[in-house]
């Protein structure tokens, strides 16, 4: 078989079925299927054979109307198409080409002295073009084409990801209910979605024009000022901070629009959150570390919380208006039991036990209905105390006599030490006979039959401390911080009745006396907590 045999027998191969498997190869870019347009039989041969190896399939075509049927019914993963055909040039090609794939590169080769033209083609849209010198370096050139096409390929289909990317975002945006707007470092607008633009059109009805052009462009801080001065500092102060992270969130109480509807909201709250986004230059970047300045840009979102504010309202004057229904009944009930109790015909057991039974039920009833109370009141930042001066053995001789019938129908021992006459401690009233009330409840809930319950106080420098001790089973060292979280339950526990808020109130009472409370505890021995509250003097 002569060289021109061999060399057609190759082509004919490449042609129909791709490389022999004897010259297959791993391909290291992504184009397997090329389509090649050359009407010069001897050239196409020699390029087929530069190719072998480096794709997995050639098909060659010699006319331009040729290349559209393998288009339209296979598609090529490349295009490479010599600049001048019998019936068109590449550059005309490359039009109806592009219509059909569009993503489909495409590399005009060309002679040596058609170097302008060649530029025509690229300005046209061609991905690259590749000069035609049949040397024994062309298998190389080819190599080092594939990897540049396949760089801008992978940089392409980044491209059109993202654009994908930024569409769906851009639509989600637009159809929220949330308004979301852009800012600049200043606090100007660079975008809002319709949301945001209804909220700036409450917020100052002045901007109407800005809002509704399309390059929306005025300062976000400017239209707070003009509604409430301190959220518009607190916001701009944000914007302000240099070189930190920014995530910051207010509220905004607004008019509503006229005329106000009979059955409509009074005032309208919206939720502001911002937080910050580094647009350019990040710690490893050539910008950080040249000490050059980051450009920063801001998300703002505003949440339409008028329908949650009225939910809580309502919440807060049927819990309010409950309890106080609640607690005058409850109030009765403790006080017959407390009378049944000291009759003198009381000598049955069972009914002594069933009167502290409802006694305990009841109190049990009040102390849930003023956790819920309390913890509402934490929650809005509307606990209010009022110290004054106690004497310490009269609070925890008051609190021994309101749990002595609970500790004696379980058989538990409940008693306070004595302590010194003159020792006072500067507490609210409710509030610190609410505190012990927890810790002697919780203690009196998981100490067992014939335990004890033991209340203590003392002085420390300015501090006054009151010890609440129990032979109970302990607390893990895990599981003490889970005790004062609110609604928290160890899991051991899940079974005891209580709301979880018990320790979360007083907690939060014993801080805004500025005091603290200690857990110490030794599984198998007991507990005690330890409540101390500064003491002025």
């Amino acid at each position: 078989m002569n060289e021109h045999e061999r060399d057609s027998q190759e082509s004919t191969t490449i042609a129909r079925g791709g490389v022999a498997s004897s010259n297959a190869t791993q391909l290291d870019h992504p184009f397997s299927e090329v389509l090649l347009i050359e009407d010069d039989p001897a050239h196409a041969r020699l390029i087929q054979r530069a190719l072998r190896g480096l794709v997995a399939n050639v098909t060659h075509v010699s006319l331009g109307n040729d290349a559209i049927e393998p288009i339209c019914s296979g598609v090529p993963d490349l295009i490479l198409c010599d600049l001048n055909l019998p019936d068109t040039t590449a550059i005309e090609l490359l039009g109806d080409l592009k219509s059909l794939r569009p993503l489909v590169p495409m590399v005009v080769l060309t002679s040596s002295n058609d170097l302008e033209s060649a530029v025509s083609a690229m300005k046209a849209g061609a991905a690259d073009y590749m000069v035609k010198q049949f040397s024994e370096d062309l298998p190389q050139r080819f190599r080092l084409l594939f990897e540049r096409l396949a760089q801008r390929q992978r940089e392409l289909w980044r491209e059109q990801e993202l654009l994908a990317e930024r569409r769906a975002f851009s639509a989600a945006t637009e159809a929220a209910r949330d308004g979301v707007a852009i800012l600049d470092s200043s606090g100007m607008v660079k975008f809002g979605n319709d949301a945001f633009k209804n909220f700036i059109r409450l917020l100052a009805p002045n901007l109407t024009d800005n809002i509704d052009s399309h390059a929306m462009r005025f300062s976000l801080v400017d239209a707070l000022a003009a509604e409430n001065y301190p959220v518009a500092s607190a916001f701009h102060e944000q914007l302000e901070r240099p070189g930190s992270e920014v995530m910051w969130s207010s509220e905004l109480q607004l008019k509503p629009p006229l005329p106000v509807d009979e059955k409509g909201p009074s005032m309208l709250f919206f939720e502001l959150t911002l937080s910050s986004v580094r647009t350019h230059g990040d710690s490893s970047s050539f910008l950080a570390n040249h000490s050059l300045p980051r450009i920063r840009d801001y998300i703002v979102w505003v949440r339409d919380i008028t329908r949650r504010k009225d939910e809580e309202k309502f919440q807060r004057e049927l819990l309010s208006t409950t309890s106080h229904d609640l607690k005058g009944p409850l109030g009765a009930i403790i006080s017959s039991s407390e009378l049944l109790s000291e009759g003198p015909d009381l000598e049955n057991t069972k009914v002594q036990d069933l009167i502290t039974r409802i006694a305990s039920c009841a109190r049990g009833c009040i102390t849930l209905i003023d956790e819920l109370l309390s913890a509402r009141r934490i929650q809005d930042g509307m606990l209010v105390i009022k110290p004054m001066r106690e004497h310490a053995n009269e609070v925890l001789e008051d609190i021994v006599l309101d749990f002595l019938p609970i500790a004696k129908s379980k058989s538990i021992e409940l008693y306070a030490r004595p302590v010194p006459e003159d020792l006072e401690i500067f507490a609210d009233r409710i509030g610190l006979r609410r505190v012990l009330s927890n810790f002697v409840s919780n203690a009196l809930k998981f100490t067992p039959r014939g335990g004890r319950v033991v209340l203590d106080a003392e002085r420390h420098q300015n501090e006054v401390q009151i010890l609440v001790s129990d032979s109970g089973p302990g607390i893990e060292a895990k599981d003490r911080h889970l005790l004062f979280e609110k609604y928290g339950r160890l899991d051991k526990d899940r079974g005891v009745e209580g709301t979880g808020l018990g320790l979360y109130v007083s907690k939060n009472i014993v801080t805004a006396h500025g005091g603290r409370i200690e857990v110490q505890s030794e599984l198998g021995v007991g507990t005690t907590f330890v409540v101390t509250f500064p003491d002025p003097k």
